[in-house]
């Protein structure tokens, strides 16, 4: 067990002990931010055929060359070519067919002229300028030839892809399995949201917090529900629901005092302890053991630190199972728009406000950063990354900053 590591290294060691789930096949419908399980390749062309971008007249280049609005050429139109609809007949010298965007454009014919730029004349149209060759004209294969590589495995599927998949008249795609997490909150001063609050008690927030967390990158969250400072009922939901998930998560009983149990329940099941206690702040209680070859990880009680703990440790070890391929967030380097007082003696992750302009990024503290503290979450899209032995941050210092939500990062 190694006591006081550091985070690089426990995301290390956590994430050689899981491996990626199984593979299972979806509707495509049903693949939007699932990973991607295979590599995706064109097994049509796309378009299938030569198809018209606009809605005009299709002609050979050669009979419209030397078109002008003061000389305009005058083709006969032998047919119409709408969209879904093939025109059957023979391409021949001086003459045209009326065509609609997304049409096949019949052989023979080599570029397209506007509807604007004629007279849009029924029996014989009047084109009013010169074409080259395959202008305005969508070739087979424009989009996406066969046998082309188009999506990687490990690939998280966003819409785009789904559109793809239709184009290439995939009805069904191979996705990872969503991990199942169980999720535990010990503590005898809590209570659920569904039950009433007595004196000294408190709303578990945790276990809905870590929860949400868990689906919004890929998991499956299974609820273990809240159990008192009590070794034994601690001891016996590891024991029972290891089999049921992936990993579990626990909240509270991580540190040092007489009623934190998380390593005590450990060593009762015969745990592998892997860690105890990260170098950052906040979340510094933060263990983790090997169990039945499944990983337990306890997190703070608190639940401003329970969350950037997860964040920052947990948050990569779901991706890999879940088969991405980017585990780790993008960073930017930003400008302090607030004063951070404190001296940082570990690695501080602090809650802050991005905010992109033009000519920089800039930060704000996005609230009070004691570990406790969930309020400062709700506006937090990113962290600022300070190193250990730091003074406190002044404005209009660079600082880096991990970003949580980059759409939210306006």
């Amino acid at each position: 067990m190694i006591k006081g590591i550091e985070l690089e290294l426990a995301k290390e060691i956590l994430l050689s002990k899981v491996k990626t789930t199984e593979v299972e096949s979806i509707n495509i419908m049903e693949s939007l931010n699932r990973v991607l399980a295979e590599d995706i390749y064109a097994t049509i062309n796309v378009p299938e055929f030569n198809r018209s971008p606009l809605d005009g007249y299709a002609v050979k280049s050669n009979d419209v060359k030397n078109a002008s609005k003061e000389n305009p050429i005058k083709l006969k139109v032998i047919g119409t070519a709408p969209a879904g609809r093939v025109f059957k007949g023979e391409a021949k010298e001086n003459t045209t067919i009326k065509i609609m965007t997304g049409a096949m454009i019949p052989h023979g014919y080599d570029t397209i002229i506007r509807k604007e730029d004629t007279d849009e004349g029924i029996e014989f149209v009047n084109i009013y300028v010169s074409s080259k060759a395959y202008e305005n004209f969508v070739d087979i294969g424009e989009d996406v030839k066969k046998g082309e590589k188009l999506i990687l495995k490990g690939t998280t599927i966003n819409p785009g892809c789904v559109g793809m998949f239709a184009a290439l008249g995939m009805r069904e795609v191979n996705v990872y399995k969503k991990p199942k997490i169980g999720v535990l909150s010990t503590g005898t001063e809590l209570r659920d949201i569904t039950q009433s609050l007595d004196e000294g008690k408190i709303y578990n927030s945790n276990i809905y917090s870590i929860s949400a967390s868990i689906i919004q990158h890929g998991g499956i969250p299974i609820s273990l529900g809240i159990v008192e400072d009590d070794l034994e009922k601690i001891s016996e939901i590891f024991r029972e629901k290891v089999n049921e998930c992936d990993f579990i998560i626990s909240t509270g009983g991580a540190s040092v005092g007489d009623y934190d149990l998380i390593q005590n329940a450990y060593d009762k099941i015969g745990a592998e302890t892997i860690f105890s206690r990260v170098k950052m702040k906040p979340g510094t209680p933060a263990l983790a053991s090997e169990y039945k070859e499944k990983i337990l990880i306890g997190l703070s009680g608190n639940p401003g630190a329970a969350l950037i703990t997860f964040e920052v440790m947990v948050r990569p070890l779901i991706k890999k199972i879940c088969g991405s391929r980017n585990w780790e967030r993008n960073k930017v380097v930003g400008v302090m728009m607030d004063d951070f007082k404190k001296t940082s003696s570990q690695r501080r992750f602090m809650r802050v406000k991005v905010v992109k302009k033009e000519e920089r990024v800039e930060i704000y503290l996005s609230g009070k950063q004691n570990p406790g503290v969930l309020r400062s979450m709700i506006d937090c899209n990113g962290l600022v990354d300070i190193p250990s032995n730091s003074s406190p941050l002044e404005k209009g210092q660079k600082v880096d900053v991990i970003l949580l939500d980059e759409e939210g990062a306006k």
